[in-house]
């Protein structure tokens, strides 16, 4: 589920932080397509191999994307 939301945006909810919501559309864009093009998860990255989390830069800004699982 995580691997098909992430690479889909379908099924759950986007939530963006403040910071990032005010950030140009372009930036914002660039990050999420880094997210849903992902795809080097390993040991270091993703012990658990659930693929709800991804540390990246763009645009010389630091990001964090973490999926959160309610049912």
């Amino acid at each position: 589920m995580n691997h098909a939301f992430r690479t889909t945006f379908r099924g759950g909810r986007i939530l963006l932080t403040a910071s990032v919501a005010e950030l140009p559309e372009m930036v914002k864009a660039a990050a999420l397509h880094q997210v849903s093009a992902f795809t080097d998860f390993n040991e270091g990255n993703d012990p658990h191999e659930e693929h709800d989390f991804i540390k990246f830069e763009v645009c010389n800004r630091d990001f964090i994307f973490s999926i959160i699982y309610y049912d």
